[in-house]
């Protein structure tokens, strides 16, 4: 039970960092447009943050594969024609900032290429987003003989098309929490507001332990603090969060399936991959770190 707790809050605040991380390279994106000063300030950490993207998301797999090895085969069956869509678009995008990288040396990429590159981000987010929901709730799936039927659903019910607009708002948020765009705070905080509503909704009831995050979103969007306390209190907010959906919707996924009946290691092989899985955790943050600060430097 330890084992199969913690591995599940491991898989939610993985899959919270690349929502961070995206929605970072998003907004970075969209401050081309808004903001070009911002923009040319962070140009560097924009070029270069996709590939802690691309890592997070293959640290994400191979967690869930080493997890759920029982559920890899119905969900890649089930989900491949979303799943190619996602991987055709982040070859895509990773094309696109393959071009800019070649025309940042000389300033020549336009409005174009990041329509393009956001293009391909933003629908790959919607995706993940929505085979998020589903791996919460179930919503817009169904179990049929041990396989994995999905619809549009997926998509067109309620707690996915509000968590895609807590989604939208949560980077624009992030252009006013990380890179202190103060107007734009106000939709971090609204986009928090709708992620309560969602989990309202869902399960009838919302855990007063939520106040916690709801607090410190308050502070950072109407108290002026220093440029790295508000990142530093944002980013623990976020993965506060993220645990304590976990906690709340532990053992299930897919809104049914427990997740105790489908870990088939045996006990030294957990011990083991809990112990591997906090050494690569701790590793990955201080490349994480090293390589921002380099770039921010």
């Amino acid at each position: 039970m330890i084992y199969s707790f913690y591995f599940y809050t491991y898989i939610f605040l993985i899959a919270a960092t690349i929502l961070l991380l995206i929605g970072i390279e998003i907004a970075l994106a969209l401050s081309f447009f808004i903001n070009n000063d911002l923009y040319k300030k962070y140009e560097n950490l924009f070029l270069s943050i996709w590939e802690i993207t691309g890592t997070s998301i293959v640290f994400f797999v191979v967690q869930y594969e080493a997890l759920l090895p029982s559920l890899l085969i119905p969900v890649a069956y089930s989900f491949y024609p979303l799943i190619f869509i996602i991987l055709f678009l982040f070859i895509f995008r990773n094309i696109g900032i393959g071009f800019f990288e070649g025309k940042s040396i000389n300033k020549e990429y336009s409005k174009r290429d990041i329509l393009i590159y956001l293009f391909g981000t933003l629908i790959m987010a919607i995706l993940l987003v929505s085979i998020l929901s589903a791996a919460i709730t179930g919503y817009g799936i169904k179990i049929v003989n041990g396989n994995i039927v999905w619809g549009p659903f997926i998509i067109f019910n309620y707690f996915t098309l509000l968590l895609l607009l807590s989604t939208i708002l949560f980077v624009l948020g992030i252009l006013g929490y990380i890179f202190n765009v103060k107007k734009f705070k106000i939709y971090g905080l609204i986009g928090y507001l709708l992620v309560l509503l969602d989990i309202y909704l869902y399960e009838n009831i919302i855990s007063y332990i939520f106040i916690f995050p709801l607090i410190v979103l308050l502070i950072l969007t109407f108290v002026n603090l220093k440029d790295i306390v508000q990142r530093i209190l944002f980013i623990i907010s976020h993965y506060l969060n993220a645990m304590i959906l976990a906690t709340l919707l532990f053992p299930y996924i897919f809104g049914t399936i427990n997740i105790n009946s489908l870990l088939s290691q045996s006990l030294p092989l957990l011990s083991a991959e809990f112990i591997v899985s906090i050494i690569i955790t701790i590793v990955v943050i201080g490349i994480y770190y090293f390589e921002i600060k380099t770039i921010l430097g």
